[in-house]
C-alpha cells in the first residue's frame, strides 16, 4: 500500500497551488504587466517570504499555469485529429465550441502568458501537429511543412478571438457567438484540408 505524503510535502503543494489560483486570479482582475507579487500574496492570504519559496518572479507564476494549459491544448488537438478523421462539419463545430470556451474559461492565464512570452511558438505548435497523425498522414511528405505553417495560422488566428469579448446573442447584432462558431469552423475546416493527390 502507498503512504500518504508526508504532512508538510502536503502543506507545500497546497501552498503552491494557492499562490498559482491567487496568481491567475489577480492576472484576469489587473492583466499580467500591471500585477505584482504583493498582489498574487494578498490574493492567496500568504507573505512574500511564503511566496519566494515557491517562485523567483510572477513570471515563474505564469510560466507554470501556461505549462498546465500547453498539455490541455495538446490534447484538444489529439481529440481534433479524431474530428478531422470523421468529415463531418457537426463535429468540427462541436469541438470549436468546446475550444472555444476553453479560451474564454482560462483567458487571463492565456492573456498573461502572451505578455510575458507572446503567443505559442513554433515549437509549441508542433507538439499539437505531432497529436495529429491520422491528419498529417494525408499530407505528401514533401508538403508536410504547409500542414505545420496552417496549423500555426489557424492557431493564432483563433487565438486572437480573444482579443475580442465574446458577445452574448443579440448584443451587437450579426456578431453573435453562433456566428462566430460558424465562421471559425469553416474556416478551420477549408485550412486544415489536404492538398488534392
Amino acid at each position: 500500500m502507498t503512504q500518504p505524503a508526508p504532512l508538510r510535502v502536503q502543506q507545500r503543494a497546497y501552498t503552491r497551488e494557492r499562490l498559482l489560483r491567487a496568481g491567475a486570479e489577480v492576472f484576469d482582475r489587473k492583466g499580467y504587466p500591471a500585477a505584482t507579487v504583493d498582489d498574487i500574496v494578498g490574493a492567496a492570504g500568504a507573505s512574500r517570504a511564503t511566496f519566494y519559496l515557491h517562485f523567483r518572479t510572477k513570471s515563474d507564476v505564469v510560466a507554470e499555469l501556461g505549462d498546465r494549459l500547453l498539455v490541455e491544448t495538446r490534447a484538444f488537438y489529439a481529440e481534433l485529429d479524431g474530428v478531422l478523421a470523421t468529415g463531418s462539419r457537426a463535429a468540427m463545430r462541436d469541438w470549436m465550441a468546446r475550444a472555444l470556451q476553453w479560451m474564454v474559461d482560462n483567458r487571463a492565464v492565456l492573456t498573461a502568458a502572451d505578455a510575458f512570452g507572446g503567443p505559442e511558438s513554433y515549437r509549441s505548435v508542433d507538439s499539437f501537429v505531432e497529436r495529429m497523425p491520422r491528419w498529417l498522414e494525408r499530407w505528401p511528405q514533401a508538403r508536410r511543412h504547409e500542414a505545420r505553417t496552417r496549423i500555426a495560422l489557424l492557431t493564432n488566428q483563433f487565438r486572437g478571438v480573444l482579443a475580442f469579448e465574446m458577445p452574448v446573442d443579440g448584443e451587437h447584432g450579426d456578431f453573435t457567438r453562433e456566428n462566430v462558431l460558424d465562421g471559425l469552423t469553416d474556416v478551420w475546416l477549408a485550412g486544415l484540408q489536404p492538398p488534392p493527390a
